[in-house]
This record gives C-alpha cells, sequence and structure tokens, in this order.
C-alpha cells in the first residue's frame, strides 16, 4: 500500500509541476516525493514474502541475499528520488514506474526480484545505522534519566521533564520531524498520568 502511495504522490507531483509550468508566474513551487514510506516496506519485504508462503523457514544465506536485494532496491529509489531536484518532468515518472513495478512484484511474492539487475547494476548502497543509533538514543537516554534523577527534581516533574528529554533524544538521533507544541503538551500530559 505505502508503495502504491508514494507512486501517486509521484503522479500528483508531476501533473504539478505541469501545471504550474504552464502558468505565465514562472516560480515552481512543490513539495518534494519522499520514499521513506516504501524503505520501510522494502526493508522488510523478505519477511513478508516469506510468511505467505513459509519454506520451513528462510536458510540464513538467502536471508543474507534478500537483504542485499532489499538495500540495492531502496539506494536504486533514493538516487531516482534525489534526481527529482535536478530534472522533476523526467525523474517523477521514472520514479512512479520503479515504485508501481516493485508494488507488482511484492504482491507476486517475488521479493528477490523487486526490481530488475540491469536497474540495480550501478547502484551503490550505503551502510545502515540503524543498530548504531539504537545503541546511542538508548545510552543517549540513560545518561539523560541518570541526570534527572540527580538534578533533584520535585517527584511530580520528574516524569515530564523526563517525557520531554527522551522525546527531544529520540528525535534527535533519528532526525524525524520535532514535535509541535501540541504534542509536548500531550507528552507531558500523558507522562504526568499514573
Amino acid at each position: 500500500m505505502a508503495l502504491a502511495v508514494c507512486a501517486i504522490q509521484c503522479g500528483r507531483a508531476y501533473h504539478e509541476l505541469q501545471r504550474q509550468s504552464q502558468a505565465p508566474t514562472g516560480v515552481l513551487v512543490r513539495k518534494p516525493v519522499s520514499v521513506r514510506r516504501a524503505e520501510k516496506v522494502i526493508r522488510q519485504a523478505w519477511r513478508t514474502g516469506y510468511l505467505i508462503n513459509p519454506l520451513n523457514g528462510v536458510r540464513r544465506h538467502d536471508r543474507k541475499v534478500l537483504r542485499q536485494h532489499a538495500k540495492k532496491v531502496i539506494a536504486a529509489l533514493r538516487s531516482a528520488e534525489s534526481r527529482q531536484y535536478k530534472d522533476p518532468s523526467v525523474a517523477l515518472p521514472e520514479l512512479a514506474t520503479m515504485l508501481l513495478v516493485i508494488a507488482e512484484r511484492y504482491a507476486q511474492g517475488r521479493v528477490s526480484q523487486l526490481l530488475d539487475d540491469e536497474q540495480l547494476e550501478h547502484v551503490q548502497v550505503t551502510r545502515d545505522w540503524g543498530w548504531l543509533r539504537f545503541l546511542f538514543g538508548g545510552a543517549l537516554i540513560t545518561v539523560t534519566l541518570v541526570g534527572v534523577a540527580r538534578i533533584g527534581l520535585p517527584d511530580t516533574a520528574v516524569n515530564p521533564v523526563a517525557a520531554l528529554l527522551i522525546t527531544l533524544v529520540l528525535t534527535m538521533v533519528y532526525r524525524g520531524r520535532l514535535p509541535s507544541l501540541g504534542d509536548l503538551i500531550d507528552i507531558m500530559r500523558g507522562a504526568d498520568r499514573r
């Protein structure tokens, strides 16, 4: 579903680009298409594909091959995503086509062939720092909680401050969207409930 949604976003962005290029103002304003949600689906595709048709488990070697293929597909998508800044009128249809091919093959259970080998031939796979981020975030949260405990805050303030600091640490480590004021108030209220 996320793959199709990303492809639809590409189509909408392309339509908006075409509409704006015909406008007399000449200023192109559009939000770039992100493939972040599609990456998450692709990263987990090998698990989902073999849960549908279990083959007495997936052997360790096969897992490695499937993960490597998923990394190459993600790298190809990121490369196509970055091309939308250079020439969006060409890159957006290509990105949408790639996403639809991946979605079709994923639905067919062809998780080891999400894209053709020709499309993955010159792709540079980047290193995934997920575990390092997880460990760094956990250590930083632990240090933060120890620091909050040693400050000597009143008992009623410890939980909301800890929740706020944990939220900020996770946002920093995972480079996510900073919570809005309303989100922070909800976090503070939720942390104060017992």
